[in-house]
């Protein structure tokens, strides 16, 4: 059998962070990353013949702005609102067999193009008293390429109950999108090509988090 897996990925960024007085600031990040990816794997048919068994090029890279905007209103309250806004760049050649056997070798996805998603959120952080802090947020998510969204509360709390020493729980609604080649997998139909996932909704997830954070000395946590 032969495999070659190539795979190259690289990244860069940049921040600025703005003072809008002495309560608020407007912080900015735009950071680019990318990918080239490609895998080749051949194996031996029952008559010793090599055959190709999957093909994968996956170029991608992407381009992220997250701006947002935090302002204290007093001693005891504070809100963070922001924006990310993703651009995704593809390039997908994808192909393979069916449990091995080289007559199936096919291909499932070949597109390429742009996609985008944006994220808000806005949170808030509130002293109840010196050591019981809320924390309340949403996040919303939104994906062009389907037009699917999705709206997330979250909330936890924190008891500082010794300096050095806190207990959180926190609960929220998350979701996440699918790797962009889940999107684009095709089938022919009577001649006609299909793409089954294109309307994939959004992954949800409730998910419940308990915490202890003890700060043993100023090197280790």
């Amino acid at each position: 059998n032969y495999f070659d897996w190539n795979l190259k990925m690289g990244a860069a960024g940049v921040a600025y962070k703005l003072l809008l007085g002495k309560q608020t600031y407007l912080n900015t990040t735009i950071a680019g990353t990318g990918t080239i990816n490609h895998m080749d794997e051949k194996r031996f048919d029952d008559s010793m013949i090599s055959r190709q068994n999957w093909l994968f090029t996956d170029n991608s890279s992407k381009i992220i702005v997250n701006t947002f905007l935090n302002h204290r209103f007093n001693k005891k309250l504070t809100l963070r609102t922001g924006l990310f806004y993703h651009t995704l760049y593809y390039k997908l050649d994808l192909n393979a067999t069916i449990n091995d056997d080289p007559a199936t070798f096919q291909n499932y996805v070949k597109e390429s193009g742009t996609a985008y998603y944006f994220e808000y959120y806005a949170q808030a952080k509130y002293d109840i008293t010196s050591n019981l802090t809320l924390f309340a947020g949403i996040n919303t998510m939104y994906l062009l390429l389907n037009k699917e969204y999705s709206v997330d509360p979250r909330i936890s709390i924190r008891w500082q109950f010794k300096p050095t020493q806190s207990l959180s729980f926190g609960f929220g609604k998350h979701s996440q999108l699918e790797e962009l080649k889940i999107y684009f997998i095709n089938i022919n139909v009577n001649g006609n090509i299909e793409y089954p996932n294109k309307s994939l909704e959004l992954s949800h997830s409730l998910q419940y988090v308990l915490g202890y954070d003890w700060l043993i000395n100023e090197y280790l946590r």
